[in-house]
């Protein structure tokens, strides 16, 4: 009968053809060494007779573990652990040679461990012994993959904002350069889309600063299902009620839409939480560069913070965007820059703004 802290071990055997399966049997569910007696682990196990087919074996199952029976070929074996502990990337894979035919020499254990062993078992080991032993680094490569899943979960926590689950900004400013760099090297363009909430004091004094903090959240969860279909899109929490999105296109209706887009689910998303029900609307800002741009890194950012102190002139809760080919003066911004928003228009038939401050 199986025990609660049963586990399955998959197990991948090469073993020369004229052992007669002796490992096959050894490991077979049917064992005496099976979780009944104590081990706490089943297996599920195939058999290979060359190394080519052990391959093909990996790249099916992804075994937990691959146990080697030396042959005659001890070069071809160790070629085959060398080429397992490329293909695996960062996953670990147990590797057991077992002496098998191979004679027994001082340079052996060191030969087989050098090319990527985990453990090396003498052919005089008994069949409970081997079994042992190979539960054993089972349990060893358990251990790794948890620690790899945990270290994984805290560059995740390193990288992202915890209110929103979006990037934070150490997270959006190493994206973006390679996304600006793309832009440069004449591959994409980008844009990018900042927004502040309007009025956000006043939902803290009429409420209270969890309700505050669940519409933080909430409005990080409803940009981040907008920009979800965009490929390498990184939106991001800016800090405090201030958002930041950078979004590859070569379009900048595109863009435009999507700022659009966001300030409308915004406007119309009812935000209700801890019996309060409140509505909020957003100022955004944004700035599109072609492929090729040759302006500063900053300007980008620095263009879109400027369209969103526009929107807020303008009474908020709006869209404003300009476009930067070069670098320009941020505080002599015309018509030539700004997006109306409009697919068909060329972008003009807006007025022109002048001595605007970068805030």
């Amino acid at each position: 009968m199986s025990t609660d802290t049963e586990t399955s071990m998959r197990v991948l055997i090469v073993e020369s053809s004229n052992t007669n399966k002796h490992l096959s049997s050894v490991f077979s569910p049917h064992t005496k060494y099976s979780a009944e007696n104590g081990f706490g682990i089943t297996c599920v196990f195939k058999s290979a007779s060359s190394f080519a087919e052990a391959i093909n074996h990996f790249q099916d199952m992804h075994p937990d573990l691959i146990v080697i029976e030396l042959g005659a070929n001890l070069t071809e074996a160790c070629e085959f652990a060398k080429l397992i502990r490329v293909e695996e990337d960062q996953r670990h894979t147990g590797i057991i040679f077992l002496q098998g035919n191979q004679a027994m020499s001082e340079q052996l254990p060191a030969i087989c461990l050098e090319a990527g062993g985990d453990e090396f078992i003498e052919s005089k080991a008994s069949d409970r012994e081997v079994y042992a032993r190979v539960s054993s680094a089972y349990r060893y490569k358990i251990m790794t993959d948890k620690l790899r899943s945990a270290n994984h979960r805290l560059k995740e926590l390193s990288l992202t904002d915890e209110l929103t689950g979006l990037h934070n900004m150490r997270s959006f400013n190493k994206k973006y350069r390679q996304i600006l760099k793309s832009a440069q090297e004449l591959q994409k363009g980008f844009g990018i889309i900042m927004l502040d909430l309007d009025h956000f004091k006043s939902i803290n004094d009429t409420t209270n600063h969890l309700m505050g903090s669940f519409v933080i959240g909430e409005v990080g969860r409803l940009i981040k299902e907008e920009v979800a279909s965009i490929q390498d899109s990184v939106p991001a929490r800016y800090g405090g009620d201030e958002y930041v999105i950078c979004l590859p296109s070569d379009d900048p209706q595109e863009v435009m839409a999507v700022g659009q887009s966001i300030c409308n689910r915004i406007r119309l998303h009812g935000f209700n939480h801890d019996g309060f029900l409140v509505s909020v609307t957003a100022s955004i800002g944004l700035s599109w560069v072609p492929m090729g741009f040759k302006g500063l890194a900053d300007d980008p950012l620095k263009g879109a913070d400027l369209m969103l102190y526009k929107s807020k002139d303008q009474g908020r809760n709006c869209v404003n965007g300009m476009m930067l080919r070069d670098s320009i003066d941020l505080n002599h911004v015309s018509g030539l820059h700004l997006i109306d928003g409009n697919p068909s228009g060329n972008h003009n038939n807006v007025v022109a703004i002048n001595n605007l401050k970068v805030f």
